[in-house]
């Protein structure tokens, strides 16, 4: 089912050069996919009721031409592919009637009294209206990201603070990302960005992130003290 929502690029959602941030495109993705839930009856503040949630496991992000401020967007995704303890969903942003950006997901289906994955519910299948959907594999390379065997720099700690949580009392997706981007410091929007997520992190936790590079593309692995991964990020250029 796509659902689609119109917008336009916002002053806080760009850089110094009046392009559209990364973690902006991810956030308005965000959203969409909260409104689609609202809209078909399966909210993720109902489906927490019934003890599950969907947890994101892999994002990829495929960047054609950046919005600029102003632009006006339609932002759009369509779930799919929901099939045992997953389910998909592809994303864009078209700007004049164009897809500018596109992007993949894979979510987990998650019992949240044994946080572990569980078989998708009928009922969610039914209301998505996935069952015999049909959508493009945008991406069709592997849903992990390689860390290269080279020297990787050590950036300062971060600290989990209250305002980088979600209603899952976990660090929001979007924040993940940000946090990775700003470990990155690109002088140049990258034409992919992807992210793998291993391990949710909690108020009081610390992310210690460790950076890769060359000319083609900049790893970040944002890690525990103690050296276990949160999430990895990959920036392509």
């Amino acid at each position: 089912m796509v659902f689609e929502v119109d917008g336009m690029v916002k002053y806080s959602e760009v850089d110094f050069k009046g392009d559209m941030k990364i973690d902006s495109m991810i956030d308005n993705f965000q959203d969409t996919t909260m409104l689609n839930s609202l809209k078909v009856g399966a909210s993720a503040e109902n489906l927490r009721k019934r003890g599950y949630a969907w947890v994101l496991s892999f994002w990829k992000v495929k960047i054609i031409r950046t919005p600029k401020i102003y632009d006006e967007i339609k932002i759009g995704t369509n779930p799919y592919d929901f099939k045992g303890l997953f389910g998909r969903r592809s994303f864009w942003i078209e700007d004049g009637g164009e897809k500018v950006v596109v992007a993949d997901s894979v979510w987990a289906f998650m019992d949240i009294s044994t946080l572990r994955p569980a078989k998708v519910l009928e009922d969610e299948i039914e209301a998505y209206g996935v069952r015999d959907a049909i959508a493009p594999d945008i991406f069709a390379e592997s849903r992990k990201i390689i860390l290269p065997d080279a020297d990787y720099t050590r950036l300062p700690e971060i600290p989990v603070t209250r305002d980088m949580l979600d209603m899952n009392v976990h660090v929001n997706n979007c924040q993940y990302m940000r946090i990775a981007l700003r470990a990155a410091d690109l002088k140049v929007l990258p034409k992919e960005a992807s992210m793998e997520f291993k391990k949710a992190a909690h108020f009081g936790d610390t992310f210690v992130p460790y950076v890769c590079a060359d000319d083609k593309q900049v790893f970040v692995d944002l890690r525990s003290p103690e050296g276990v991964s949160y999430a990895v990020a990959q920036f392509v250029f």
